[in-house]
């Protein structure tokens, strides 16, 4: 879930990238890549970036119904598992937050006949590669390829419980380092501050959230999907959740929603 920022004017696209484009031919039509130029301080593998060199939408345009546009979100990650009959499957997302780390649930980790083993990154349309969609103005916009990197590491915390999902939270590695900033449109997520507030602070206000899990109309989404939910007071969000579920909430957990038909869903689970 992602609080937007109340500041966070993208400036035009146009000044975000340079004159230097990259040609692409096809059969039809000749497009251009366009490259970030955007100057970024230098960082380590592990290190996490910050504000204003993370948590850039990259939309350049409004988009109706519950479809992202092609450039938003791009730190939402796919997550692939291997299946036993030996197939491949795509059950939870993940946050990129830094050249090797992703941030996931821990109950995306252990799911039943699959093995978590890969991510994706960059991905808009998993029916198409390269993604493209057309802009306001009719021109056709197309991203690069997506990437896909093995996991090499999976940190749970170590204070995860399947019974309340308390510390739901885990940190998974790649097995390389994904050099964001010579890439485009691909960015980390700001993460909050370590001294954040609590939920209660937190009521009433909006959230991003972002994935392909399942719709209202069909199975898991082609395209990634968005949705604004609104964080829920805590004693309103624990009183419906403890009625469903016969859990408690701590106060480090938190709950958004409200809006019939508006919600993240299977599929979104460790996700932004």
């Amino acid at each position: 879930v992602c609080c937007p920022r109340e500041t966070n004017i993208i400036p035009p696209l146009a000044l975000r990238i340079s004159n230097e484009t990259t040609n692409v031919t096809s059969s039809t039509t000749t497009l251009k890549l366009l490259p970030r130029t955007t100057p970024r301080p230098p960082s380590g593998v592990d290190q996490l970036p910050q504000h204003p060199y993370c948590g850039s939408a990259f939309s350049f345009r409004l988009v109706g119904g519950h479809n992202t546009g092609l450039f938003e979100f791009p730190w939402t990650t796919l997550l692939e598992y291997d299946t036993v009959g030996g197939g491949k499957d795509y059950a939870c997302g993940a946050s990129f937050i830094g050249q090797r780390w992703l941030l996931t649930a821990a109950h995306c980790i252990h799911t039943m006949g699959r093995n978590l083993t890969a991510a994706i990154l960059g991905e808009w349309n998993r029916d198409t590669d390269p993604d493209c969609e057309n802009d306001l103005n009719g021109v056709r916009e197309c991203a690069p390829p997506h990437i896909r990197v093995t996991i090499d590491r999976i940190l749970p915390h170590a204070q995860y419980s399947e019974l309340n999902y308390r510390n739901d939270i885990a940190l998974l590695r790649l097995s390389r380092p994904v050099n964001w900033l010579q890439m485009q449109y691909l960015e980390p997520v700001c993460l909050p501050p370590q001294r954040g507030r609590y939920a209660n602070q937190l009521a009433g206000s909006a959230a991003d959230v972002s994935g392909w899990g399942k719709t209202e109309s069909s199975g898991s989404s082609m395209i990634k999907q968005k949705a604004m939910l609104h964080i829920q007071p805590q004693d309103q969000c624990q009183e419906a959740f403890y009625k469903d579920t016969n859990i408690t909430l701590a106060d480090s957990q938190m709950c958004a929603g409200g809006e019939i038909g508006v919600d993240s869903c299977s599929g979104d689970s460790g996700g932004p």
